[in-house]
């Protein structure tokens, strides 16, 4: 039969809110997108990023950084990753703020711009493949 525009897409399909919130969709979403996008590319950005989105406190007391490690981890090599590599990029990208002296981990200034996507996949941790984060 002739071909109806659109009904590729399975009826009721509806994109994800996340795009549709505008949040990857601004003046530099691209460059926006690929922080994101990269950020949550390493588990230990993503173990951490999940930390902080699911503390209790209202983030500005922010989580202790042993907290965010993994219990089957060789923590000391794990925490020296994190400090040295992986915090030091999401603190440039303004999505955490690490206090060294203290050894907490706060959200940063631009937080707000990726912890939909975080919650999203923190949610979703017992349904994505090859376990998460």
């Amino acid at each position: 039969g002739p071909h109806k525009p659109g009904s590729g897409e399975a009826p009721g399909y509806t994109r994800p809110s996340v795009v549709s919130s505008g949040m990857l969709d601004d003046g530099d979403s691209t460059a926006e997108t690929d922080r994101i996008f990269d950020s949550l590319r390493a588990p230990h950005r993503r173990r951490l990023l999940c930390s902080l989105v699911r503390s209790d406190s209202d983030g500005q007391a922010g989580v202790p950084l042993h907290e965010t490690l993994p219990g089957d981890a060789d923590d000391e090599q794990y925490q020296t990753a994190l400090v040295h590599n992986h915090l030091p990029r999401l603190d440039a990208y303004g999505y955490v703020d690490y206090d060294a002296d203290r050894e907490r981990v706060r959200p940063g200034p631009r937080f707000d711009d990726i912890a939909p996507l975080v919650e999203l996949l923190c949610d979703t941790d017992d349904r994505v493949p090859g376990g998460f984060p």
